[in-house]
C-alpha cells in the first residue's frame, strides 16, 4: 500500500470476481477506483484511464489441467497517472 494525494495504491488479491464486482464492492466502502466513470466521485482524483489492473492471472488449464500463469507490467498511462498523483 502507498498513499498519494487524495489516492491510494493497494495491491489487493481477488480469488474470483469479475471487474465490475471489484469497482461496486470499493464504491459500497467509499473507497472507488480513481477514473471510474460509473462508480467513481464526481470530484475526484484526476488519472488518465480507469486504475484497475490485473497484474499476474492464474488459472487451470480446463482441457490439459496444466497451471497457467501471466504477468503484465502497468501500462503508460496507469504509471503516468500513479505519477501524477504522488504515488
Amino acid at each position: 500500500m502507498a498513499e498519494g494525494r487524495n489516492c491510494t495504491l493497494l495491491d489487493v488479491h481477488i480469488l474470483t470476481g469479475r471487474t465490475h464486482q471489484i469497482r461496486v464492492h470499493m464504491r459500497a466502502v467509499g473507497h472507488p477506483v480513481c477514473g471510474d466513470p460509473i462508480y467513481g466521485f464526481e470530484k475526484g482524483v484526476k488519472v488518465p484511464c480507469l486504475m484497475l489492473h490485473a497484474f499476474s492471472l492464474a488459472f487451470t488449464h480446463p482441457r490439459t489441467g496444466e497451471r497457467m500463469a501471466f504477468e503484465a507490467p502497468l501500462p503508460a498511462d496507469f504509471l503516468e497517472g500513479l505519477k501524477k498523483n504522488g504515488l
